[in-house]
């Protein structure tokens, strides 16, 4: 297979790129197009090419990215887990039902609390009251 004469010495296409790295073609041209990767667009047909040794070095910077990212990751995954964990909405609305009911709970126990010792001592007074009379009602 002939070369394209407008592609420039030591450059690769996107196809052969892509055969290369395992790369989509287009995603190949597309981190060509954002700057990721080094490329040089060939006017014939509009096509771009790189050169094997940039996608290499790519694939190297690539491959130590994810290994940094893999260690810190999954510290920062676990963290955010706990941190998802702990704030979560349901966990929350969770919390504040049972905080809630908890809080009822307690005002109703206070409140029986208090009407019976209000209970008692309107008993208490009302006895109190009636062997008065008895006792001034007596011969």
């Amino acid at each position: 297979m002939d070369k394209d004469p407008n592609i420039p010495a030591g450059h690769i296409t996107l196809k052969e790129a892509s055969t290369l790295s395992g790369y989509a073609p287009d995603y190949v041209g597309q981190l060509i197009r954002k700057g990721k990767l080094y490329g040089k667009q060939v006017y014939y047909k509009a096509a771009w090419v790189t050169t094997e040794d940039a996608l290499r070095e790519y694939m190297q910077r690539e491959n130590e990215a994810e290994k940094g990212k893999v260690v810190e990751g999954a510290f920062t995954e676990k963290m955010q887990g706990f941190k998802n964990w702990l704030v979560s909405e349901s966990r929350l609305t969770a919390f504040f039902k049972i905080f809630i009911y908890l809080g009822l709970a307690l005002s109703i126990a206070f409140c029986l609390v208090l009407f019976y010792a209000l209970s008692v001592n309107i008993d208490h007074s009302l006895e109190q009251r009636a062997v008065k009379n008895i006792e001034q009602n007596a011969p």
